[in-house]
């Protein structure tokens, strides 16, 4: 089964997007390398780019203790976690060898196991405190959870297939064998309480497949969709160039997520790339673009001879009810290339002989509805090389134009 740890510009947004709190509870199930229970800690601390061994204050310890879990199958990707964890500055995790799947097993695989228990016998304990019934793994009370399960191969136990709803077919029976990544849906939102939010990594064909539809159902069923966010094809690569993209879904409570029909969804997709076809990273380039803008707006200047306007209607309106609004925006858009600085030289202050402007964007706004500005006006004005103020003036006699930048 390969391991294919998610990038860290997709934890940071998953991270971002959910935005845990000090008092929350998180947990990853198929954790790898950490990244996403890493990113929750320094995100809460509010020291996303502080990775140090700095003395924490008793805040942030507690929170790692008690708040902040992850699950691998890999004891040796959980040794890489744990260490990154300590270098991120927790000094104590929650960083669990366990089979997520195979919960009914933890008990004689896991906990009876004498090696096994005096290496996770703390983390474990805190865990199990956070059971919905002390009595059973199936299901927890965790708040937050983010996850990159194995999409890869499938699963054929029948005694784990066995547990799990989405195992079985139409008929209700269990089937042969059923893609990890689908029992892992189930079993986070187990994982879950009520008003719980989870971000986890899937593959495009889940979210497009016919095939998949009771999958789709079961979420639909169980939770409102926040958002889909679908990554580049290469955001995987070297590894898999498999299409994958990121649900969002919180799980519906009476209180904090009423359950409703008809709902807003949030959609994004990924326009550029970060790794080429190879799956080599695009680095950021000297050559970038430098954006300078200036706005323009009318500020009133009311003459008492001028009491009243009339509007395209026919009817009229009184000044002080209908102030002119009128706004120019110009963005002028610069391409520079490496400046003689960079290149150990030394150049005057002020020097943009390296620059070239590539475009001028001019956006403009008015009352309208016969009074103020026409924007098509504007724009034909623009065009013609009349400057903002020019504009302005034209159509606003009764204003002084002030430059605000």
């Amino acid at each position: 089964m390969g391991q294919y740890f998610t990038p860290r510009y997709v934890i940071d947004m998953c991270v971002r997007m959910l935005n845990p709190k000090k008092e929350e509870t998180m947990i990853d199930t198929a954790s790898g390398s950490c990244g996403f229970p890493m990113h929750t800690i320094l995100h809460v601390w509010n020291k996303r780019d502080n990775l140090t061994t700095a003395k924490r204050e008793q805040w942030e310890k507690d929170y790692v203790r008690d708040k902040v879990f992850a699950i691998d199958f890999s004891e040796k990707a959980v040794r890489v976690g744990k260490i990154l964890n300590i270098i991120t500055g927790d000094g104590h995790t929650n960083v669990l060898y366990l089979n997520t799947l195979d919960y009914d097993r933890w008990e004689t695989q896991f906990k009876k196991n004498p090696d096994w228990w005096a290496k996770y016998n703390e983390g474990f304990t805190r865990l199990e405190g956070l059971r919905e019934n002390q009595n059973s793994y199936e299901k927890f009370n965790f708040d937050i959870l983010m996850a990159n399960p194995p999409f890869a191969g499938d699963l054929d136990d029948k005694k784990i297939l066995s547990r799990y709803e989405l195992s079985k077919n139409a008929k209700g029976e269990i089937q042969n064998k059923v893609g990890r990544d689908v029992l892992f849906i189930e079993r986070n939102l187990n994982f879950l309480k009520p008003g719980g939010r989870m971000a986890i990594v899937l593959p495009q064909g889940r979210f497009n497949n016919s095939s998949d539809k009771y999958i789709r159902d079961y979420i639909a069923e169980r939770c409102r969709i926040l958002a889909v966010v679908g990554l580049h094809g290469n955001a995987f690569k070297p590894h898999t160039g498999t299409k994958t993209s990121v649900l969002f879904v919180q799980k519906w409570d009476e209180k904090l997520c009423p359950k409703k029909d008809d709902y807003d969804i949030f959609f994004a997709t990924m326009q550029e790339p970060s790794k080429d076809n190879s799956g080599d990273k695009i680095y950021v380039t000297e050559r970038f673009f430098d954006v300078t803008t200036y706005s323009y707006h009318t500020v009133e200047k009311f003459y008492f001879e001028k009491k009243e306007v009339t509007k395209q209607s026919g009817k009229s309106a009184k000044m002080p009810t209908l102030l002119p609004s009128g706004f120019l925006v110009v963005e002028t858009v610069k391409e520079n290339k490496k400046s003689k600085v960079d290149q150990g030289e030394e150049t005057s202050e002020g020097d943009e002989s390296e620059s070239t402007v590539t475009a001028i964007c001019v956006y403009g706004g008015g009352y309208g509805h016969g009074i103020g500005m026409s924007q098509n006006g504007a724009k034909v004005m623009g065009e013609a090389g009349y400057s903002c103020e020019d504009i302005l003036r034209f159509y606003y006699d009764a204003v002084d134009v002030v430059k605000v930048n």
